[in-house]
């Protein structure tokens, strides 16, 4: 494994781009502050690939179904799960897909384009990153023991 795929996501309700960062200077003066940035850092079109790739991967329903709480199971669908709960109509997410950056960036959108929006922050921040490493140590004992936990 010469690529080594690293993904961040910072979810204050949420949203995305190529590089790109949005933050406009009238949101600060209505004190509404919505926000989207994406960032995916890649080098070259086999890394643009990897980040593409990663983002289209649903982790296990029953993966899903183990954190949702009882009364929530019917919310995720039977395809493209990747969320597992809402909290105000807004969507958790369990993992980071396509899907998810899409509707956080519609969230985000609905926002600006409603001028009536009393929320004062709304902050979408998501990072895809792909770095060459000539060689790579993989501590498996500690990933082991991460894995076994709950």
């Amino acid at each position: 494994m010469k690529y080594l795929l690293v993904i961040y996501c910072g979810i204050i309700l949420s949203g995305c781009s190529n590089t790109q960062h949005i933050n406009l200077q009238s949101d600060r003066e209505f004190k509404r502050e919505f926000s989207l940035s994406i960032t995916r850092v890649f080098s070259n079109e086999f890394e643009a690939k990897l980040i593409k790739k990663a983002e289209s991967i649903y982790p296990p329903r029953d993966s899903v179904l183990k954190v949702v709480p009882e009364k929530e199971k019917y919310l995720i669908p039977e395809t493209s799960y990747w969320f597992y709960g809402t909290i105000d109509h807004i969507k958790i997410p369990y993992a980071i897909t396509t899907e998810a950056i899409d509707y956080y960036s519609n969230k985000i959108n609905e926002l600006y384009n409603d001028s009536t929006s009393i929320i004062y922050s709304a902050k979408f921040i998501y990072k895809a990153e792909v770095k060459f490493y000539e060689t790579f140590n993989l501590d498996v004992d500690r990933i082991s023991l991460a894995i076994k936990q709950p």
